[in-house]
This record gives C-alpha cells, sequence and structure tokens, in this order.
C-alpha cells in the first residue's frame, strides 16, 4: 500500500509519551519492536478520528514485516488497549481504532486538579517564603532571627 505523493511530505504527529514511554516499555519490556511499528504506522495512516481501515497484507507491505508477525503485533496492541479491531464482512478490510490512553489520563489529571488556593500561590517577586512570613521592623525589613 503506498501514499499518494501529495501525503509524502505531510507531517505525522507523535505524541511525546510515545518516545519517551510506550517505545521503550514495547519495545524493552515486551520484547516487541514490531508492534512499536505497527502502531507507529496506523497512527500515521489514520484519519482525523483516530481509524483507519486497511487489511493485515496492507499493514505487511507498509511495514515491511511479514503478515504472521503483523498478526502478532496487532494482537499485542489490542491486550494492551491501544488498539481496536472491528471486525468487517470478508470482501471488506479490517477498521482499526487508534487508542491514547495517555491523553485521556492527562485530560482527566488537570480536570480533576483542585484550583490554586491563595496560601500556595507565589507572592509578588517570585520568591516563597518558607514557615511563613518572617517577621519585620518598624522600618519594613525583616528582622534577622536572634
Amino acid at each position: 500500500m503506498s501514499l499518494p505523493r501529495s501525503r509524502w511530505l505531510d507531517p505525522v504527529r507523535l505524541d511525546r509519551y510515545a518516545v519517551d514511554i510506550l517505545l521503550p516499555d514495547i519495545v524493552g519490556h515486551d520484547r516487541q519492536p514490531t508492534a512499536f511499528l505497527v502502531w507507529l504506522w496506523l497512527s500515521a495512516q489514520a484519519d482525523g478520528n483516530g481509524r483507519v481501515e486497511v487489511g493485515l497484507r496492507g499493514i505487511a507491505e507498509g511495514t515491511g514485516l511479514s503478515k504472521s508477525a503483523v498478526q502478532l503485533a496487532v494482537a499485542l496492541l489490542e491486550r494492551r488497549g491501544l488498539l481496536v479491531r472491528e471486525s468487517r464482512p470478508a470482501p471488506l478490510p479490517a477498521r482499526y481504532g487508534m487508542r491514547r490512553p495517555w491523553a485521556a489520563r492527562a485530560t482527566r489529571r488537570v480536570k480533576d486538579a483542585p484550583p490554586a488556593t491563595r496560601a500556595s500561590a507565589t507572592p509578588p517577586g517570585g520568591r516563597r517564603i518558607r514557615g511563613g512570613a518572617a517577621p519585620r521592623s518598624a522600618g519594613g525589613r525583616r528582622r534577622e532571627p536572634t
């Protein structure tokens, strides 16, 4: 499966998580570099909704892997929740949905975070004073502890 010439120079968006966490985890821990390669290729082929319609042969041709290696990689990605496969009638290729669970967790973490309180805010001038403010003398200067 080859891309039209107009897509050869299109940039592919890749989350930092995919490089920093997912790559070492799948390649190093699971020892399945083909799974990361398949995930990367499918991510690049996916439409704006994270869906791609392609058969195992198309993935194999696109990645340069064997069809059996692609089958194992797809099975691992499904087990890890990174890929959802929708089976379709025989002449139609499978439809895959790309999942990014780290993005949902990050959004949920930001949404659920408590709002900043005045006590924890950094005072004007940028320095925080540990243990509260130091006592001030009549001239407005801080007194040194005795």
